[in-house]
């Protein structure tokens, strides 16, 4: 009843009564369209960073020399002696690939990357570190640096019971 009879009383003193209020409802609203741009913005921010992540290393991991000389040598289904000694010799080919993989676990531990993000693209390589237990020993051995990894294939392993692309 207030608002008609302001109104009837003329526009100038609707504004003069209730323009403060008018003004900050208005100022609320466009504060809440901000914010969630801003959201909006900031999701899409961090989808592609999440995607050059990705594309750096997809391209360090299938292109570099290092990885596919130890790729091949891993890439068997029973223990090789080449495989065991490629362990013992504890080489800069096979620690820079177990390197790798530590830095993908660092990721997705600072939640750069998703679990899902990682069995898409390495989950066949990673399951070749699993194979060999060899490798397994050098990787569980404390003093060799590769906790984060070792967190990495145990979530996996938790994981595993969940379609590779289920969730991408």
């Amino acid at each position: 009843m207030l608002v008609a009879g302001a109104c009837i009383a003329g526009p100038g003193r609707f504004l003069t009564a209730y323009g403060p209020a008018v003004g900050e409802i208005l100022t609320g609203i466009a504060a809440l369209i901000a914010a969630i741009g801003g959201l909006s913005q900031y999701r899409e921010n961090s989808r592609l960073q999440r995607l050059k992540w990705l594309d750096t290393l997809y391209t360090r991991f299938y292109y570099e020399p290092t990885h596919k000389k130890i790729r091949h040598i891993l890439d068997e289904e029973d223990e090789t002696e080449e495989i065991q000694n490629t362990v013992a010799d504890q080489g800069d080919d096979f620690t820079d690939y177990l390197n790798f993989f530590e830095f993908l676990a660092y990721l997705y531990r600072a939640k750069q990357l998703t679990i899902e993000e990682i069995r898409v693209l390495f989950d066949y390589y990673l399951d070749l570190l699993k194979r060999h237990a060899s490798v397994m020993r050098y990787i569980y051995t404390k003093q060799n640096g590769y906790e984060q990894l070792c967190e990495l294939l145990r979530a996996l392993e938790e994981k595993n019971d969940q379609p590779a692309a289920s969730k991408l």
